[in-house]
């Protein structure tokens, strides 16, 4: 979307004909479905993955759990361990199924930018890539003085 944008502003805006013109708008429409499309596909895709590997966590784990004494006189409570199996298994699920794909993702989408914007100009690149983690240094710093000013 952003190489499509620019060079619909630089190239077919200034020496494109109507036509050029027509089907470059016609490129960002569909590059704007296909990205809800897209999106779209992966929420289904993240959904049924998380809802079959909670499934198949759940099986093997209550499987095994109900073949073995687990209790002997008052130390363990059915509930708790049975509460306690089923945080769990949707904390691993999700942590497997939702935030290491995002990390993946995102890590991903970050070097893509930085090579799309190295690609534009890679003076302001290298600059973004150094200036960007005191930014968030500084804004933290910033943050906390903020915050014992206002509970001053």
């Amino acid at each position: 979307m952003v190489w499509l944008s620019k060079r619909f502003i630089d190239e077919t805006i200034r020496t494109g004909t109507a036509d050029d013109v027509l089907r470059m708008v016609e490129l960002l429409v569909l590059t704007v479905v296909g990205g809800v499309v897209l999106r779209q596909v992966g929420y289904w895709l993240k959904t049924s993955a998380n809802v079959r590997q909670s499934n198949a966590l759940r099986l093997r784990i209550f499987g095994r759990l109900f073949h073995r004494q687990l209790f002997t006189g008052d130390e363990l409570h059915s509930g708790d361990v049975s509460s306690r199996l089923a945080k769990d298994i949707e904390q691993v699920t999700k942590v497997t199924t939702d935030t290491l794909p995002e990390m993946v993702i995102t890590g991903i989408k970050l070097c893509g930018a930085f090579l799309l914007m190295r690609w534009f100009d890679e003076r302001l690149a290298w600059a973004l890539l150094l200036l960007t983690p005191l930014a968030i240094v500084f804004g933290k710093l910033i943050a906390r003085r903020l915050r014992t000013m206002t509970l001053d």
